[in-house]
């Protein structure tokens, strides 16, 4: 299952189309524009594919921070992690990412939010940032991470061993 929103990037689950509001543009055209993009996935994040997507000639600094499902939880060890959309998911990794161009100088911001169940070592979501200077891409990669630990229209549930 693949749920995406405000811009559709297909590149996650392998093609090498990518599409945007219904229009299928070369990835050299989407690198020269300016992008805004959430995506919702069930599939597995790309890092190479990602770097490829958020890079620019101008980007002094591309951040990325990537959560990942640790072993233990408050001295309890995980097993797995589900999650679930509550709500309007896309409408609020919408708002976030607004706020994010809003609030710093950057060149693009990418979001990634997985769905499902996720083991350990699974990359539960991503936050990339590019930027001319480091100190906006960090700050803006870091606001993003924190607004995503506080969504409201997803459910975690935890499963211990």
């Amino acid at each position: 299952m693949l749920i995406l929103a405000y811009r559709i990037l297909v590149f996650l689950i392998g093609t090498s189309k990518s599409y945007s509001q219904g229009k299928v543009n070369s990835n050299q055209n989407l690198a020269r524009r300016s992008l805004r993009v959430e995506i919702i996935s069930s599939d597995p994040i790309d890092p190479t594919k990602v770097y490829e997507l958020i890079k620019k000639d101008t980007s002094g600094s591309v951040v990325f921070h990537f959560a990942v499902v640790r072993e233990s939880t408050e001295n309890k060890r995980t097993k797995s992690i589900e999650f679930h959309p509550n709500g309007d998911l896309e409408q609020e990794l919408r708002m976030i990412s607004g706020e994010i161009r809003k609030r710093w100088e950057i060149e693009d911001v990418l979001i990634i939010r997985r769905l499902g169940r996720l083991n350990i070592g699974d990359i539960i979501s991503l936050v990339a940032v590019s930027s001319s200077h480091r100190g906006e891409a960090f700050n803006a990669c870091s606001y993003g991470v924190d607004r995503l630990k506080k969504m409201v229209t997803l459910i975690k549930k935890e499963t211990m061993v």
